[in-house]
């Protein structure tokens, strides 16, 4: 079997970024890993990941509490498809913060966030206290059965 990697590149993580609808964020507790799936859009140089209006048992979030003890993180956007030519995954490490953003940068999230994620016109992107996850990453490891491209990384691809 041929082993092929592949690394992406800055223009097209950003466009993943933009346009990737799920990530998985990993962080450490005293218990362990703990991975969520969560939402996301870029701000800039980060991520920014809401405490958003749908259903939780509560708004004290593990990854709240993982990232205020120990703010190293990671997030993985991947695709699984029956076709393994199509494999790719994207991992970014870095470190997170618990921010409880003022105007205007509360708005500036919130908008970024509602036009990505059209169920945002249902859901409030914050409830109580606006509060997020704002996510940097130091590095990125990527692995894709084949190059990476444009129409690789659209959502659109995904089965």
């Amino acid at each position: 079997m041929r082993k092929v990697t592949s690394t992406i590149s800055d223009e097209l993580l950003t466009e993943l970024l933009r346009q990737w609808p799920v990530g998985r964020l990993a962080t450490w507790g005293a218990s362990g890993p703990h991975i969520v799936p969560i939402v996301f859009c870029p701000d800039g140089d980060a991520l920014v990941c809401p405490v958003d209006g749908k259903a939780k048992s509560s708004t004290a979030l593990q990854r709240l509490h993982n990232v205020s003890k120990n703010p190293r993180c990671s997030l993985l956007l991947d695709h699984y498809s029956e076709d393994w030519q199509e494999l790719w995954w994207v991992r970014l490490d870095g470190t997170a913060r618990v921010e409880h953003p003022e105007p205007p940068t509360l708005a500036r999230w919130v908008d970024g966030l509602a036009r990505k994620y059209p169920q945002y016109g249902q859901t409030p992107v914050t409830q109580g206290q606006p509060t997020f996850l704002r996510l940097q990453w130091d590095s990125v490891a990527s692995w894709a059965q084949q190059e990476f491209t444009s129409s690789t990384i659209r959502p659109h691809n995904r089965r």
